[in-house]
Formats: C-alpha cells, sequence, structure tokens
C-alpha cells in the first residue's frame, strides 16, 4: 500500500537525517492521534514514461515538495526542527507500478500527536 496524503507514520531512520536514506522498503500508516514522526502532505500525480535518473528523480522530488510544503503544511504547526523530504520510486518499484513522488514532513525528535497537513487535525 502506497501512502496517501496525510498519512502518518515511523520513518526509518529519522532521528538521523543528517544520512541520507537509501532506500525505505515498508512503512505503516498510523492515525495522526498516535505517536509518529512523519507525515506526506502531497503525493504527485502518476509519473509516465521511462524511469528517470537518480539525480533527475531527486531534483524533481525536492523542487516540488519545496514548492507544495509552502501550499499544504499547517505553517503553524511546523517547527525549526522538522524538515522536508521525499520517497520515490526505486528501479524495483518502478517496474512494480509505483510511479509517485510522496512529499513528507520529518520531526527528528519524534512525538508528533497531530497532523502538520493544513486544514487537518
Amino acid at each position: 500500500m502506497e501512502l496517501r496524503t496525510g498519512d502518518c507514520f515511523m520513518y526509518p531512520g529519522a532521528d538521523s537525517l543528517t544520512e541520507e536514506v537509501e532506500e525505505v522498503g515498508t512503512v505503516q500508516a498510523v492515525p495522526c492521534t498516535q505517536a509518529h514522526d512523519a507525515q506526506v502532505f502531497y503525493v504527485s500525480p502518476r509519473l509516465t514514461g521511462d524511469r528517470p535518473s537518480e539525480d533527475e528523480l531527486t531534483a524533481q522530488a525536492d523542487k516540488t515538495c519545496t514548492t507544495e510544503g509552502a501550499k499544504h503544511l499547517d505553517e503553524d504547526a511546523v517547527t525549526e526542527t522538522m524538515e522536508i523530504a521525499f520517497l520515490y520510486p526505486t528501479t524495483t518499484s518502478w517496474l512494480l507500478g509505483e510511479r509517485t513522488i510522496q512529499c513528507i514532513v520529518v520531526e527528528p525528535k519524534g512525538g508528533l500527536t497531530t497532523s502538520l497537513v493544513a486544514g487537518t487535525s
């Protein structure tokens, strides 16, 4: 199951965001009222064509998530310790049909118990 906009979850490696997480396997969405450290705030439209290179995907995800973060995140709930990150399809998951970029906000300290998406709680 792919994560959807608004889903909260525990992000692997959230406590050390300075190190790049190469690949994320399966994560379990949890109610945003339960302790979590990450939330999806935007899922891109389905990508088409051949899978872009890692550099192209990273550049596209960075641009998309920065732009969409300003539109979809509750600016009053986001703190200086939170970071915008993204998930995009690996070569294998692309072959299995995964074609979206998932923009997420991560709180390295954890302990979130509310939604960070504007208009939700």
